[in-house]
């Protein structure tokens, strides 16, 4: 019985270690595109996610969230009024480094948010970068 508790016990501590290990990475910034104009969607920092809402009268299919130019965030769709909240534990750079927020719990320094950007495709059909506002720069 003891020998079956052990074993138990130990699986459930190595699947509880690979969780915390990062599964996905992100692609590059695409560096060709240029940031065509800041859209009036201000982004709020909060210490383990951002916080935007869409209020633009334009729906935006599947895009990619920004941050800092490194790391991404897919986002499906958003509609006009909708507010989205993105944690930052799941925005990656192409090495499948996350952003590191703050909070009770964080063990290292936050970053600061100097620039959030949506990627989105245009009625064209062509891939195009928007400026968003950002709002609360440092975690607290």
């Amino acid at each position: 019985m003891l020998r079956i508790t052990l074993v138990v016990l130990t699986a459930l501590a190595l699947l509880a270690c690979a969780s915390d290990t990062p599964s996905a990475t992100g692609r590059p910034f695409p560096s060709e595109l240029t940031q065509l104009r800041t859209l009036d969607i201000q982004v709020f920092l909060e210490p383990t996610k951002v916080r935007f809402t869409n209020t633009t009268a334009h729906r935006f299919g599947p895009s990619t969230v920004w941050l800092n130019q490194r790391f991404e965030h897919p986002l499906p769709s958003i509609d006009p009024g909708e507010t989205v909240d993105l944690p930052l534990s799941e925005f990656r750079d192409e090495w499948g480094d996350h952003f590191r927020g703050s909070g009770f719990f964080a063990t290292d320094l936050p970053e600061k948010l100097y620039l959030t950007e949506l990627e989105t495709i245009d009625e064209n059909g062509d891939a195009v970068l928007y400026g968003l506002k950002t709002i609360g720069r440092e975690p607290e």
